[in-house]
Parts: C-alpha cells; sequence; structure tokens
C-alpha cells in the first residue's frame, strides 16, 4: 500500500491531518494535499479549517500545561512559531 493511500485510508477512518503528517513522519501541508485531492474525488467538502486554528490549538494545549517543545513536536510544526503565539497569548491574557 502506498503512503498516500495510506494517509488517505487514515483520514477515513477519522483521524486529523495533522495526527496523520505525525503518525507517518511527513510534512502537514503534503498530508494535506493528499487529502485535499482525496476529498475533492470522493465528492465529500474537506473540513477546511479557519485561519488560525492552528495557534488556536497551541493555545489550547499550552493552557493545558503542555510544553512549547512538546507542542511543536506534536504539531509538527516550528519551535519558534509555537514560541511565538505562546508569548502573544501571555501578553493577551496579562
Amino acid at each position: 500500500m502506498s503512503k498516500s493511500q495510506q494517509m488517505r485510508d487514515l483520514h477515513d477512518q477519522g483521524m486529523t491531518i495533522a495526527q496523520i503528517a505525525k503518525e507517518m513522519n511527513c510534512n502537514y501541508s503534503f498530508c494535506y494535499g493528499i487529502i485535499q485531492k482525496h476529498t475533492e474525488k470522493c465528492g465529500s467538502n474537506m473540513n477546511k479549517t479557519v485561519k488560525g486554528s492552528k495557534s488556536t490549538t497551541i493555545r489550547t494545549m499550552y493552557g493545558n500545561g503542555s510544553t512549547i517543545g512538546d507542542i511543536a513536536k506534536e504539531l509538527n510544526t516550528n519551535y519558534s512559531y509555537v514560541w511565538t503565539v505562546v508569548e502573544k497569548h501571555r501578553s493577551t491574557v496579562k
């Protein structure tokens, strides 16, 4: 089974794109492209994420006690991006 087919199967089983990218150790944008093509082909609507949803996830994870490093690793994203989102969040909470 190809990597793309595995991604499609995992998505059909209910996994999010971020979870699939982490599980398959691949880039989020690559996984997103595979899933987007799959959902268009099947005629189903892909749940488009609202811009900033990754930052919302970061803020939620940080609020739940995750460290910046853990968040960056889990979301397969840049540490400095996570740090920036957390710092902006801290300044608005004060």
